[in-house]
């Protein structure tokens, strides 16, 4: 007979019900945490329902009502996965993007500002950083191809004339050793930031403000959803319509007049 691994009140817990719970490729210590936590919150949740069952004066005929519509609702849901999954187009052009981009611009206001900056990391002891300073701060060709062919060969982080986006949060994820304020940012205003024996460079090129529109570049992946799941919204309802009308047409189902 097989031993249980855990009893809450007249009920067992088994090995064979622990299968699948603990992710592959966990082993060790983690996956005993893994199990562990699994066999607490099934004690937890039998107890509960001890608990519910002793206190909680239950309508069998609501909660048999509730049961039903609930199976039958996933039930329906699947049906129609199944179908909207064997027909969904996937594949969102560019135009399809541009057109909802533009036709839907209340969906796209910025909620906070976007930057776009430049940034060098360097050490302090470094015999160039007067010269770095001048060439970052320069708009002059000459000075910008030389700095970029020393940041190549000497320097490990930097980046010149990127035009993504980004938001305050995303620039303190991309240079993580740095706190960013909305102050900082000012386009044309060079700040030089020395940690340890580390020196930063940040200047902001452009400010895109909050209440402006988001631009397209950003917004494209957020529209490919948007657009994919209405298409599958559609595919669900046109498929129960479609079910609906042939049920009619099969004498299936009727309103049947009140006398």
């Amino acid at each position: 007979m097989e031993q249980p691994v855990a009893r809450a009140y007249d009920k067992f817990l088994y090995a064979k019900d622990l299968a699948g719970v603990v992710p592959e490729g966990v082993t060790g210590s983690d996956s005993v945490i893994i199990v562990n936590g699994f066999i607490e919150n099934w004690m937890k949740q039998i107890a509960l329902l001890k608990q519910a069952e002793r206190n909680v004066v239950i309508d069998e005929l609501r909660l048999q009502k509730e049961l039903q519509d609930y199976r039958n609702s996933l039930l329906i849901f699947e049906y129609l996965q199944a179908i909207v999954n064997s027909k969904l187009d996937t594949v969102v052009t560019e135009g399809e993007v541009v057109w909802y981009y533009q036709n839907n611009p209340d969906n796209f206001v910025l909620e906070n500002n976007l930057y776009q900056v430049d940034y060098l990391k360097t050490i302090k002891t470094d015999i160039n950083l007067p010269k770095l300073k001048k060439q970052f701060g320069s708009n002059r060709n000459f000075d910008k191809i030389q700095l970029m062919n020393y940041s190549i060969e000497n320097l490990k982080e930097y980046s010149y004339g990127d035009s993504a986006w980004l938001s305050i949060s995303q620039m303190n994820e991309t240079i993580p050793t740095i706190p960013f304020y909305e102050s900082d940012l000012i386009p044309g205003k060079i700040v030089e930031i020395t940690l340890s024996n580390d020196v930063f460079l940040v200047a902001c090129k452009a400010i895109n403000p909050r209440g402006n529109l988001k631009p397209l570049e950003l917004a494209k992946n957020e529209i490919k959803t948007l657009v994919i799941n209405k298409r599958r919204q559609d595919l669900m309802d046109e498929n129960a319509q479609g079910v609906f009308k042939k049920a009619l047409a099969d004498n299936n189902i009727e309103f049947i007049k009140q006398k």
